[in-house]
């Protein structure tokens, strides 16, 4: 199976401006109790998150995926539409949230934070999985580190010993018993990658927003 890096797109001749959001609307508290900066990461929120209401840019565009900067747990602001797409996938551990937002003074409510509450991880044969820990810009890549046959343990110790780098996969073997159309790895620099059919589903609904990127290290 072919899979796909999944990110919303930076490309601003699609969405207008990145990130598309800019802050909360009025009168939202931010360090409130059920503030959208209280969401932790790969966990269920045990509160009722306040999602009314995300500002976009003056200069953005409606897409099925609204990037913002605004949330630092790991999710994803979509349309109806994608997250029909998504409802008709095989997704790792998930809540959907409803959430409002403000768009050129008109309140749009067809979008949801789509959050995950666990990564693929543990779906990785480590034994079998080779990653190289490098420095995120390819201008400053002048030196790395492989990591084969070494357990995630051992992984993250080197990535907080050279904390300037990121781990990228070279080859990743997953677990023969998953079935998966999309692939949170938390410890990755590029987390999220989509499969083969779910690419498929995105081009022939035309979703927007999304940047794809062929993938050949996940097997």
């Amino acid at each position: 199976m072919e899979w796909y890096l999944f990110a919303p797109t930076t490309d601003e001749r699609t969405c207008g401006a990145y990130t598309q959001t800019d802050g909360m609307g009025p009168g939202y508290n931010l360090r409130g109790p059920n503030s959208v900066w209280n969401i932790s990461n790969l966990k269920k929120p045990d509160f009722e998150p306040d999602f009314d209401c995300f500002m976009l840019d003056k200069k953005a565009k409606l897409t099925d995926i609204i990037s913002t900067s605004i949330i630092n747990a790991r999710g994803f602001i979509v349309s109806n539409n994608l997250k029909t797409i998504f409802d008709n996938s095989r997704l790792p551990s998930h809540i959907y949230y409803p959430v409002v937002l403000l768009y050129k003074k008109e309140r749009i409510t067809n979008y949801y934070w789509l959050h995950f509450i666990e990564d693929n991880t543990k779906d990785i044969d480590f034994r079998k999985s080779e990653f190289e820990l490098t420095h995120p810009l390819p201008f400053f890549r002048t030196e790395s580190v492989i990591l084969n046959n070494k357990e995630l343990s051992v992984i993250e110790a080197n990535k907080a010993a050279n904390p300037d780098f990121k781990v990228f996969p070279r080859f990743i073997q997953l677990n023969k018993s998953l079935d998966a159309d999309f692939l949170i790895f938390e410890f990755l620099y590029n987390k999220c990658y989509i499969s083969e059919k779910l690419y498929n589903d995105f081009k022939t609904n035309n979703i927007s927003g999304i940047d794809f990127t062929p993938n050949i290290s996940i097997s």
